[in-house]
């Protein structure tokens, strides 16, 4: 009996221990899944490339063969334009395989939604190594985490995630697929002239870490009060016209700081300091009598006033000079008055649609990293359409040295924007070496502006530009329809679209631009 019941026991609980082991090898397989997940999320958050055979075999299409990369973004239409762009995407690759005549030491990715395939974009078959990558959340599209809603804008979501792909979130996914230089081309963007070189080499072999073709005067006032907000709090080094600010911000933050008892000082009151520091930060909206007696109040407290540091002094000569509304509206086209930075280093941005940078300098350099995350956490980008351009712009003035820049000078290149049919921003910059210059420019006219009547109506300016830091002013010319003019007086513009207080092509009113 004693036999009988034990095996009775254990064919009785045999399903309940099998049970038990199942569930344990459940758990187990649910802890590896986490684990496996969490080394994924931290191999991301490195962007070391150390995930390149994962991430690139399922997103993207073929495998690298280059450590220098060509992007574009790919749609069969765009969601706040109305081009048509699958065409244009090949046509753009199409200019590509013609003047870029060393485009096989690149990659080329095309990033897409999941609505294009190879077969929709073919013109560098055979050319180079195209790629074509899905765009999701773990290759850097959508909005933050933090950010659950959209907010409501007339820009769609699909333009604002662009944004915040080219500003914030482009460097760590590309490094993660093993790159280390990237050249941007929009699919509405055209080299229309030979580029016999190696772009990438030749940044490389010059020491530099940031290429641009193209100057857009561009620079939101909103936009700015977040720089000069940045740049007032962040301990990194300025280049640029910053510096002199940076110096007096430093000094009344010393002055606001906590002080010793040793000191026989009385700690300053909180309202105190906060005037200090909102008036150190914005100047100009410290312009009223009234915030300006609080200031005064606020340094003599802080024993800033009447010569007794130049700290105070100069907070106060920024507030009486900030830029008057008059000044602005002549200026921006707008009566808000402009603030440091858009009034100086800001004034002048990269129409960045084309652009060639080394990847490491946005991830590696300090205050860059900072100042992407804190542009990312401000959702200007969602709340307000701060792009791209502008980011870039301000990270590269503020953070890199002039000598470490190069404007393209020497190839043609066409990049506008359509919107009901009509050319509304943008245009076509001659290339300093291209012997076709004149037909380009009359190619553009014929194409983009059929009506002979409007076409004498558009401008082909002139403006002395300068590629290297010190280097020669060469000659290109430009068209810009937008800003068509009719006999020396302002028109609607060729298509009846408002002239914009945004302008690019820009040339300055001397016609001559230096290098920015």
């Amino acid at each position: 009996m004693g036999c009988l019941a034990l095996a009775w026991l254990l064919a009785a609980c045999a399903p309940a221990c099998a049970s038990s082991r199942d569930g344990r090898l459940e758990r187990q397989q649910r802890q590896q899944q986490r684990l496996e997940r969490q080394q994924e999320r931290q191999r991301a958050q490195r962007g070391d490339g150390s995930d390149e055979a994962s991430l690139s075999s399922r997103y993207c299409t073929s495998v690298r063969r280059s450590r220098d990369v060509i992007v574009y973004l790919g749609q069969t239409t765009h969601s706040s334009y109305d081009a048509t762009h699958k065409n244009t995407l090949n046509a753009s690759m199409e200019s590509l395989r013609h003047n870029m005549l060393r485009i096989a030491d690149a990659d080329v990715i095309v990033w897409h939604e999941g609505d294009l395939e190879p077969a929709d974009a073919t013109a560098l078959d055979g050319a180079a190594n195209v790629r074509f990558c899905l765009l999701t959340e773990e290759t850097g599209w959508g909005s933050p985490p933090w950010l659950p809603v959209m907010p409501e804008n007339k820009f769609s979501a699909g333009y604002r995630y662009m944004i915040r792909f080219y500003a914030v979130t482009i460097w760590r996914t590309l490094r993660r697929l093993g790159y280390e230089w990237v050249m941007r081309m929009d699919d509405d963007s055209f080299v229309l002239s030979p580029v016999a070189y190696n772009v990438f080499d030749d940044m490389r072999d010059a020491g530099l870490l940031y290429g641009y073709r193209v100057v857009s005067r561009e620079c939101p006032t909103i936009f700015g009060d977040f720089v000069e907000g940045f740049a007032a709090h962040s301990d990194a080094r300025v280049v640029g016209d910053a510096p002199k600010r940076r110096r007096r911000l430093l000094a009344l933050r010393n002055a606001t700081a906590p002080r010793r008892r040793a000191e026989g000082i009385e700690e300053l009151d909180e309202e105190s300091k906060h005037v200090i520091k909102f008036c150190g930060t914005w100047p100009r909206h410290c312009r009223k009598a009234s915030m300006r007696e609080a200031l005064s109040a606020a340094l003599r407290k802080a024993n800033l006033g009447a010569g007794d540091a130049p700290g105070g002094l100069e907070l106060q000569r920024d507030v009486e000079s900030a830029v008057s509304k008059n000044e602005a509206m002549a200026l921006y086209g707008s009566k808000r008055p402009a603030n440091w930075y858009c009034n100086g280093p800001g004034r002048l941005g990269y129409y960045n649609n084309w652009f060639v940078t080394k990847i490491d300098w946005w991830l590696d350099e300090p205050a860059v990293r900072r100042m992407i995350a804190a542009f990312d956490r401000s959702n200007l980008i969602f709340t307000r359409r701060c792009n791209d351009l502008i980011f870039q712009t301000a990270a590269i003035k503020l953070f890199l040295p002039l000598a470490k820049r190069k404007r393209y000078t020497d190839f043609t290149y066409q990049h506008h924007t359509i919107y009901e049919g009509r050319v509304t921003f943008g245009g076509i910059e001659t290339g300093t070496a291209d012997a076709a210059a004149s037909e380009n420019l009359e190619a553009y006219l014929s194409r983009h502006i059929p009506d002979p009547k409007q076409r004498l109506k558009v401008d082909v300016d002139t403006c002395l530009v300068q590629a290297t830091e010190g280097g020669p002013l060469e000659e290109i010319k430009y068209i810009s329809p937008a800003k068509a003019r009719s006999k020396g007086e302002a028109d609607t513009s060729t298509h009846n679209v408002a002239v914009a207080r945004f302008e690019s092509p820009y040339c300055s009113a001397d016609l001559r631009t230096y290098l920015t």
